[in-house]
Parts: C-alpha cells; sequence; structure tokens
C-alpha cells in the first residue's frame, strides 16, 4: 500500500472472543468518516492509534554563476496518538478526520527562489473528553538565492502541528519542550548543519541549513513520523554542497539522499510506517552546477506522517527541484 502521494489510511480491525479478527475498514484518502461499534459481540475494550500527516519538503532554488543558493529543507514528521478505552465510554459511533500529507514546494524557475513545504493535516477520533487528536508535522523552508541559514519543518505534537520552517529554528508542537522532546512532543528543526533531537511519540524534524551552505539531516521519532532530508545546495565558489538524507529512529536514516551533479538524482521516498511506528522521512534531492539542468525532486515522506524531502538546487534555466509530499496520516481502530 502506497502513502506517499499525500493520502492516509484506517484500519478497523474486531476481535470475537474466540479472536478471530476481522478487517471491515481499509481505505486511503483524505476522508471524514465515521466509526461504528462492532454488534456480532459486546466489545470490552478499543484501543486507537491515530497518526497525524508529514510535513511537505521546501522546493529548490534555481540560479548560476558564484552565488550561495541553498535547497529545499525537510518536512517535519506527524505525531502518533493512542488510547485504550472501555468499549462502554465511546457511542455506538464515533467520528473521526484523517489528516493528509502536507503539499510539497515547487522548485524555482531560473533565478527564482522555491516555494515552502506546507503543514501535515491533524488525525482525530471522538469529540469531548474521549476525543483523541495527532497533529501535523510542519512544512520544509524553500531553498533560496541567498547566503540565508533555514530550517525544515518541526515536529507534529499531540496538543498542536509542527511550525513552518523560516530563517531560524521552527518549534514543535506541544504540550512539553520541543527542544528536549519526549512524551507527545514534537521536535523543534534547526536552521544549522546538526542533527536535530529524537523525539518519542512527537513528530522528528526536518533537516535544515546554515547559510554557507552546510546541511543537515532529517530528524527520527522512536514512534511517530521522521524528519525529512535537506536538498542539495552549492557555496559561493560554486561547489556543490550534498543532499541528505530523510530521519527514522534511533537515529537510523529513512529515504536516500539523491547524488549530485551533471545528472542529478531524486532522493529515496521514506518506508511506510505500521501500527507500531510512524514512517521515514524522504531524502533530499540532488542539485547541480551544470548549465541549464534541473535540480532533483526529493522523496516522498513514508505513510504514516513520514516528511518530505527537499528538492535540490537547478542552474542556470534549470529549474530546481520540487520538494517531497509528506506522508499521510493513519487510523487503527481494534475492538475486542
Amino acid at each position: 500500500m502506497l502513502f506517499n502521494a499525500q493520502g492516509g489510511q484506517v484500519h478497523a480491525y474486531s476481535a470475537s472472543p474466540t479472536d478471530s479478527y476481522n478487517d471491515y475498514t481499509d481505505y486511503t484518502g483524505s476522508k471524514l468518516g465515521t466509526w461504528t461499534k462492532p454488534t456480532a459481540f459486546t466489545p470490552k475494550f478499543v484501543h486507537v492509534i491515530l497518526y497525524g500527516g508529514g510535513g511537505g519538503g521546501g522546493g529548490g532554488s534555481s540560479q548560476t554563476g558564484g552565488v550561495v543558493r541553498s535547497g529545499g529543507c525537510g518536512g517535519g514528521g506527524g505525531a502518533r496518538a493512542e488510547r485504550l478505552y472501555l468499549a462502554s465510554d465511546l457511542g455506538a459511533t464515533e467520528g473521526y478526520n484523517l489528516g493528509i500529507g502536507g503539499a510539497r514546494g515547487d522548485g524555482g524557475a531560473s533565478g527564482a527562489d522555491g516555494t515552502v513545504g506546507t503543514v501535515g493535516g491533524q488525525s482525530s477520533f471522538s469529540t469531548g473528553v474521549t476525543e483523541l487528536r495527532a497533529y501535523g508535522g510542519g512544512g520544509g523552508a524553500f531553498g533560496d538565492n541567498a547566503a540565508s541559514a533555514r530550517a525544515g519543518g518541526a515536529g507534529g505534537g499531540l496538543a498542536a502541528a509542527g511550525g513552518t520552517g523560516t530563517t531560524s529554528a521552527a518549534t514543535g508542537g506541544g504540550p512539553g519542550a520541543p527542544a528536549t522532546p519526549n512524551g507527545g512532543c514534537g521536535a523543534n528543526s534547526l536552521a544549522t548543519a546538526g542533527t536535530p533531537v529524537q523525539a518519542e511519540y512527537g513528530g522528528g524534524a526536518g533537516g535544515g541549513h546554515t547559510n554557507v551552505v552546510a546541511n543537515g539531516v532529517g530528524g527520527g521519532s522512536i514512534f511517530g513520523g521522521a524528519g525529512g532530508g535537506c536538498g542539495a545546495g552549492t557555496t559561493v565558489a560554486p561547489a556543490l554542497v550534498n543532499a541528505t538524507a530523510g530521519g527514522d529512529r534511533y537515529g537510523g536514516s529513512g529515504g536516500a539522499a539523491g547524488s549530485s551533479g551533471a545528472s542529478p538524482t531524486a532522493g529515496g521516498n521514506g518506508a511506510d510506517g505500521n501500527s507500531l511506528r510512524g514512517g521515514a522521512g524522504g531524502g533530499g534531492g540532488g542539485g547541480t552546477i551544470t548549465t541549464n539542468t534541473a535540480g532533483a525532486a526529493g522523496g516522498n515522506g513514508g505513510g504514516y506522517g513520514g516528511g518530505g524531502g527537499g528538492g535540490g538546487v537547478g542552474c542556470n534555466t534549470g529549474i530546481g527541484g520540487n520538494g517531497g509530499y509528506g506522508g499521510g496520516g493513519g487510523i487503527y481502530v481494534f475492538s475486542w
């Protein structure tokens, strides 16, 4: 099942007392829907798992000559939220919303900056005191034709979406301290070449870059979606600065970075997540200083909240690479 074009997925499982499972809802897309409590048996418990959508990666810039130009920054990962309910605390039906992944930022035309990626959508289940929410990751900053630092999208949390990258660090979604996130707090993104701090249930942050350019990798999350990598840029020389990989968990790499040069390649897509963990971040796209050559696209974020990778730089009439789409959110409902 592919999630890398912004769609999401809902699963609903019911178990009878004999543990015979029946998958009765399974679809992709952006949806408002209704979950119905099983009637074939009387459930005692309902376990709900949500993922917010990953943020889209920023588009790369395009320029020629001795100027610093940067690739787009990675999108932030979506949060994971889960809750075990007594079935009696839920109604016969409960509404849900499935968040989609953030849209990519487009690469800039000749001499132009790219555009910013957008925030991933939030997923929710039920309302009132039984409501559960998981917010999406922030969009990655655009690549520009100037010596300026920029940040990836911050990770989504259980109380707010991750901030979209700018020329300074973007703030992760709360609750808690996003500089040192734990629980359901999303991680801050960095406008540096550093590795963003790892999140727990919140989303990881997208990779950013310094003003010289030096690129950072996508940040990881143990249970939530990971951040996308940064697209390739150039120094004033000009000399290429390679793209970076998307994040995963425990410091592992997500989607691979694209290669740079006369024929740049796209970043790899992040791996899809599942009921155990969120999606990996897409890799940043490769860039070029070869005249009239386009930059390559960032990889799409993995399903269940992976952030998209940033696009790489183009040269002269070659446009910058597009960012990758954020991975769609997801909902699991288990009844027994």
